[in-house]
């Protein structure tokens, strides 16, 4: 609902997720496209970001028919304004960023578990083994819990 939560909470929660999807795709980006193309890449980006919720939030604040009606969620927004269809496909792009992001993130996890390993123990471990040992220890129990609001004393700028 509109108003219930402080600016710097919401800002804390913008921060936290692009970080959490920066952090592991624009080193690979500018890598690939160079500091110039990727630069004019990155302001590119940023522009459209920034306009498509500019376009939404101009959308909900002046045709809605009952301006005391609040949208729940981003998603019942897209849904009003591109329709069922566009709002399937903002999903089905939502979902295959964040297993780009979670896979890069197991990626980049297990290479440095094995070299933490290799340089606590002098022995090498394999990578695969990790990966399947951190997720069966933590990664699983954790993405399975159906109240998450236990681990908020982790994430310091969460709300």
């Amino acid at each position: 609902h509109v108003g219930i939560a402080s600016l710097p909470a919401a800002l804390s929660t913008v921060v936290l997720a692009v970080l959490g999807a920066g952090q592991l795709t624009l080193p690979y980006a500018f890598s690939q496209l160079g500091l110039a193309f990727g630069l004019i890449a990155l302001a590119f980006f940023t522009f459209l970001s920034a306009h498509s919720l500019h376009t939404l939030s101009v959308y909900a604040l002046h045709f809605e028919p009952d301006p005391k009606a609040c949208l729940l969620s981003y998603s019942q927004m897209v849904e009003q304004v591109l329709g069922k269809a566009g709002s399937w496909i903002c999903s089905t792009l939502l979902v295959l960023y964040q297993w780009g992001g979670a896979l890069s993130f197991m990626v980049i996890l297990k290479a440095e578990l094995a070299s933490v390993v290799l340089a606590v123990t002098g022995r090498a471990v394999s990578e695969g083994l990790l990966l399947v040992v951190v997720s069966a220890a933590f990664i699983w129990p954790l993405s399975s819990q159906e109240d998450i609001s236990s681990l908020k004393r982790f994430c310091p700028l969460g709300c």
